[in-house]
């Protein structure tokens, strides 16, 4: 039977954590020592889980500039739209991304382009060609 969202394809690859008796280990193993590492630092268990800690890999790895398809590689996703709920970009990730793009100081060219699709940035800077 082919792999789905719903049913992922049998695993293959060697495994990166061990449980006690040298398989693979478990979701639920991987919970239970988040649990009881949540319980020994006093911390709300309830919040704590490895789909939190999921959803941190991913964010840090976004919010470093890792490329969407390598993060949804990693996270075993064959779907970007999958990937993209693990994001949650904030006004300073906007204004990081945006200031990637080149500009020209000595035009004076607008440097925040927000309008850049409906509105091409231009010599003048605020999309007039």
């Amino acid at each position: 039977m082919p792999a789905s969202e719903d049913q992922p394809a049998p695993v293959t690859s060697p495994a990166l954590l061990l449980n006690r008796r040298g398989q693979r280990l478990s979701v639920r193993g991987a919970g239970d020592i988040i649990r009881a590492i949540a319980a020994d630092a006093n911390l709300d268990e309830e919040h704590i889980t490895a789909h939190v800690g999921r959803h941190t890999f991913a964010t840090t790895l976004i919010r470093g500039g890792t490329d969407l398809v390598a993060v949804a590689d990693m996270l075993g996703h064959a779907r970007l739209d999958t990937v993209r709920l693990y994001t949650h970009p904030s006004a300073a990730d906007r204004e990081r991304a945006l200031n990637l793009l080149p500009y020209d100081a000595n035009q004076a060219r607008w440097r925040y382009c927000t309008y850049l699709v409906a509105t091409p940035c231009t010599a003048a800077g605020r999309g007039t060609p």
